[in-house]
């Protein structure tokens, strides 16, 4: 009787310190993207690590439904520090970024930091995206253009 009382004490107890043991350093970071044209297709976010290419496939992508304009993200787990985030509207649900004949791409985007393309902005590199995730700051907003 006293060794089932002391196992079940210390599955118990286990228990208890998995569910509120998350690392003080980890928690969700929450995208909400705004301003589709539409609800067709799905948003797709890519969230990248310092140095690492925006040009190449990100270590985390998300899929979500697009309702009213708007999508969510939420990337769970993540170690505090800076990222950069672009998101684009996969209108045609091919999970690829189109692009036109001239190389440029064909659906919209959007970037963290308030970045956006235009003709002076040069290409997107990952200082110009870049934000700091922490225990305080675990939110983004994008719109989408």
């Amino acid at each position: 009787m006293k060794l089932i009382i002391v196992l079940l004490n210390f599955a118990l107890s286990m228990s208890i310190n998995n569910t509120y043991s998350q690392p003080v350093n980890q928690q969700k970071l929450i995208i909400n993207v705004v301003n589709f044209e539409n609800d067709t297709g799905q948003a797709i976010a890519n969230l990248f690590l310092k140095g690492e290419s925006l040009k190449k496939k990100p270590t985390h992508q998300l899929i979500s439904k697009i309702v009213d304009r708007k999508a969510a993200f939420e990337f769970d787990n993540l170690p505090f520090g800076d990222y950069a985030i672009i998101v684009f509207h996969d209108e045609n649900s091919n999970n690829d970024l189109d692009h036109n004949w001239f190389g440029m791409p064909s659906e919209p985007l959007g970037y963290s930091n308030g970045w956006s393309f235009s003709l002076f902005s040069g290409m997107p590199t990952f200082e110009k995206l870049k934000f700091h995730y922490s225990q305080n700051n675990n939110s983004v907003s994008v719109e989408v253009n």
